[in-house]
């Protein structure tokens, strides 16, 4: 087990030894079959930098696949975590350029283009665009960034 905020300041990890499997909880994120992966930034205690180095921390254990609460486990450990890295900078730097309004519509847009309409659904329930825009907005105002 590890401690890894970042979606949440309580947030822990557990490796399964046996298997390499990670339970990553919301810290690998949001993943719907071969959809986005997508980072859940809900309020009230974002914190990307611990996020960050939550997932350098996963990344250590070496795990040989990443159960996620939603939805599924992935083997492609690699590619998963670089672009949940990817995620947590875009969606840092949109949630500074855009209001609201316009964050959720690029959000939404972002997701349908890249899976089917009952996976939007999905994605929708597991992050809320104007949640994760709040929490985003949340650690950005304590941050000094926005």
């Amino acid at each position: 087990m590890a401690y890894t905020p970042g979606h949440a300041s309580h947030h822990v990890s557990y490796l399964h030894e046996p298997t390499g499997r990670a339970f990553t909880g919301d810290v690998a994120g949001v993943r719907i079959a071969d959809g986005l992966v997508l980072a859940p930034t809900p309020p009230p205690d974002v914190d990307l930098p611990a996020w960050r180095a939550s997932l350098e921390r996963i990344e250590a254990w070496r795990p040989r696949s990443l159960a996620l609460t939603h939805f599924g486990a992935y083997a492609d450990v690699e590619s998963h975590l670089a672009a949940m890295r990817r995620q947590l900078d875009q969606l840092e730097s949109t949630a500074g350029e855009l209001d609201e309004e316009r964050f959720v519509a690029s959000l939404r847009a972002r997701v349908a283009a890249s899976t089917t309409p009952d996976a939007r659904g999905a994605y929708e329930q597991a992050m809320p665009p104007a949640l994760s825009f709040r929490g985003l907005s949340h650690y950005l105002s304590r941050a000094g960034t926005s």
